[in-house]
């Protein structure tokens, strides 16, 4: 069967719409780019097309259970080597930037709690969404 490129591409788009929303954008920024939508809709989208990809990986190797996916016979071991090295690598550069360089410490500097702010909002979201909320919490936001 030959590879569809077009899920393996709409999969990269998903995966790269996922780590942008992690860029601290403000919130006028995300709220003019839909942020929210997009990374709503991404997760899933990529949890889908990763699910369909596997069934026919599945179905290609002639794995028709659970029990013979996961089995040492049926590539278990594969799988999580192909997983746990990219972690590792991740975690590696998280440890040294937040343990060696000490990138936390400085981050956590220049955030200033805001024990007001934080009591209004909670008040807002504690009214609950039946009206506009953006108003409410962003009320100099102009779209």
């Amino acid at each position: 069967m030959k590879r569809n490129t077009t899920l393996d591409i709409l999969k990269g788009i998903c995966l790269i719409l996922v780590i942008i929303t992690h860029y601290p954008f403000s919130d006028e920024v995300r709220l003019k780019c839909l942020f929210d939508f997009w990374v709503v809709m991404a997760i899933p989208l990529c949890m889908l097309v990763t699910g369909y990809l596997y069934s026919q990986s599945f179905n290609r190797k002639g794995i028709n259970s659970l029990s013979e996916a996961f089995s040492i016979k049926g590539g278990i071991c594969e799988h999580l080597i192909r997983y746990t090295v990219p972690f590792l690598m991740a975690w590696i550069v998280e440890l040294v930037a937040f343990r060696i360089f000490d990138v936390r410490e400085s981050l956590l500097e220049k955030i200033e709690p805001m024990p007001e702010r934080a009591k209004e909002l909670r008040a807002i979201f504690d009214e609950g969404f039946e009206e506009a909320f953006v108003p409410k919490v962003w009320p100099n936001f102009k779209v």
